[in-house]
């Protein structure tokens, strides 16, 4: 995904109010904003399940995950990996209701964070 820019995207009942994957193949989300997302179990903006995701430019602002798995911004768990790089940020994110990881909340999985001028390859 390129040039996204998505606000108030809600998952109720479920996990990842603008994007939830699982076994998926690789997921590039590029230059995009993403405000607002709200989920009712985990991942207020992204849940991400044994599946890679890269985040290059991309801001998650103001996310909230009502659910007990937390993660406000991107909840990670079953082998999932995440790449951050290229002035990606998260800003106001939450996570409520005995959620834990305001932002991200890790659980098995991968967390790489590189520096702005940094230069992802992605498949």
């Amino acid at each position: 995904m390129q040039d996204v820019t998505a606000n108030d995207n809600f998952a109720n009942n479920g996990e990842g109010g603008f994007l939830f994957a699982r076994f998926s193949t690789p997921i590039l989300v590029q230059n995009s904003s993403i405000g607002g997302s709200h989920s009712g179990q985990g991942g207020g903006a992204m849940a991400v399940y044994a599946s890679s995701i890269g985040l290059d430019g991309t801001a998650i602002e103001n996310s909230l995950s009502k659910g007990g798995a937390g993660g406000g911004a991107l909840l990670l768990d079953g082998s999932a990996e995440a790449q951050v790089t290229g002035g990606s940020f998260f800003n106001k994110n939450t996570a409520s209701g005995g959620g834990t990881g305001g932002h991200v909340r890790l659980s098995a999985s991968k967390l790489v964070v590189h520096g702005e001028s940094s230069r992802l390859e992605w498949p």
